[in-house]
């Protein structure tokens, strides 16, 4: 982009660094009052000043001109050679930024998709069983053999009188994710076998040791808890995480002597243990609670499966590559909410990736894809959107700052505005209108109703 500044906006802000200047105590003159030639002496000559102007100047209005464009910036903006302003004529230098790349569909038809059935499957229902019996979990004493798969056993971890944190020691009494202290010594820990809250080495370790067992356990800290790629540097919560990853060893050495073995037992759900467990009549009784339940969360998913649905299949219709820095940026954002999302739900990394059943390089390369396919969608709608001749009016614009509650709304959009930011908040708005849009033409069919394939 070439920008160009008319000679009074020059002049302006070359008097301004004069005056700035003069602020400062020069002996021999009150502050304010030292004439130019004066603070050009002091100063190092005229240079100073129009050096202070132009770049004032240009970050002023380097933001400005881009976002007066429509573009959001996807990297810090460049400069060729500016040169310095002169008094009394206008001032141009070129800029180059990397944007948003405009992209264009294949096809601008309406997008057809499925609907997912609303009626709970037999074996959803069957799932949510198996979570209950989980959930309702007892423990027996064991001492007749060594540690087995699925067994929660009673460790201590460095020598018997090393108290150590349990992992597990803030689960509730009753859920799956909580191991039982009973009679385990004080410093001992409960732990699960094969709840991978620690490396695959460490419970192939512990598997086979007999009740007073000691036994040196080797094991080295992989992928399955090595820091996360992507993670933002703002999250406290993974932030000792990292510097902890960091500074371990390759390999790590823990003495072991097992107190105590239990093994689990899942409660069989008959109609006199649900009669007596959940107060409903029998097994019947609870499939219909458990299928209401699962229907009443189906319906008020759809609508975001929906929105899913219709976005990818327009993403597929995107021509053109999308720009590797755009999906860093989509990536980073990700980051970022899934770290709010633990947060909100006071869980930690580790957790969700036991609970999910990966580890974190297969969730690093979840998190990739997904910020690919976000990004496509994104450039996807502001096809649509173009297409559509949608428009964004400054009063569209003061109405978000409005929506969002500040005491000052006028006073943040001038902000941003000065800033060069309010092209983020278009670009969202144009983005919203297209994807409702799309959901509003959508075809949606019936369960079975499309034989080519679609995107997962």
């Amino acid at each position: 982009m070439t920008v160009t500044i008319e000679a009074s906006e020059v002049d302006e802000k070359v008097d301004e660094a004069y005056k700035e200047a003069a602020k400062v105590r020069i002996p021999g003159f009150r502050p304010g009052k030292a004439p130019r030639r004066v603070l050009e002496n002091n100063y190092g000559g005229k240079e100073y000043f129009l050096s202070v102007a132009t770049e004032e100047l240009v970050r002023a209005t380097a933001p400005r001109a881009v976002d007066d464009q429509c573009y959001v910036p996807l990297a810090p903006v460049e400069f060729e050679d500016l040169g310095l302003v002169e008094e009394g004529s206008p001032f141009t230098y070129k800029l180059t930024v990397q944007v948003t790349p405009r992209l264009e569909l294949s096809s601008y038809d309406p997008v057809t998709i499925e609907s997912p059935g609303l009626e709970p499957t037999e074996e959803e229902i069957a799932g949510q069983i198996e979570s209950l019996r989980k959930y309702y979990v007892s423990y027996d004493e064991v001492t007749d053999r060594p540690v087995q798969e699925g067994d929660v056993v009673a460790l201590v971890l460095g020598g018997e009188d090393t108290a150590v944190q349990s992992p597990t020691d803030e689960g509730e009494q009753g859920s799956s994710d909580a191991a039982p202290q009973g009679d385990a010594p004080e410093n001992a820990i409960s732990y699960e076998i094969g709840s991978m809250l620690m490396p695959e080495e460490f419970e192939a370790g512990l598997v086979g040791m007999e009740i007073g067992e000691t036994k040196e356990i080797v094991y080295r800290f992989g992928a399955e808890t090595e820091a996360v790629d992507g993670e933002p540097e703002a999250a406290d919560a993974t932030a000792e995480k990292d510097d902890a990853t960091d500074s371990l060893p390759e390999s790590i050495s823990t003495v072991v002597t097992i107190k105590g073995i239990k093994t689990k037992n899942l409660p069989e759900v008959t109609d006199a243990w649900v009669k007596q467990t959940m107060e409903y009549e029998g097994v019947e009784e609870l499939k219909r609670r458990f299928a209401d339940s699962m229907r009443e969360q189906k319906e008020s998913a759809l609508l975001p499966y929906r929105e899913s649905r219709c976005s990818q299949e327009l993403a597929a219709r995107l021509v053109g590559e999308v720009p590797a820095e755009l999906v860093k940026q989509t990536e980073k954002d990700n980051y970022q909410d899934f770290y709010k999302m633990l947060q909100k739900r006071r869980m930690t990394l580790d957790q969700y990736l036991a609970d999910n059943e990966i580890n974190a390089t297969e969730f690093s390369a979840q998190m990739k894809d997904q910020a690919d396919k976000n990004a496509r969608a994104a450039l996807a709608l502001d096809a649509l959107a173009r297409h559509l001749g949608f428009t964004v009016s400054d009063e569209d614009l003061l109405a978000e700052f409005e929506k969002s509650g500040v005491s000052d709304p006028k006073g943040l959009y001038e902000e941003w505005q000065r800033q060069g930011r309010l092209s983020e908040i278009r670009e969202g708005i144009l983005r919203t209108r297209a994807a409702q849009h799309l959901i509003d033409t959508a075809e949606i069919l019936e369960p079975g109703s499309l034989t080519a394939e679609t995107p997962a």
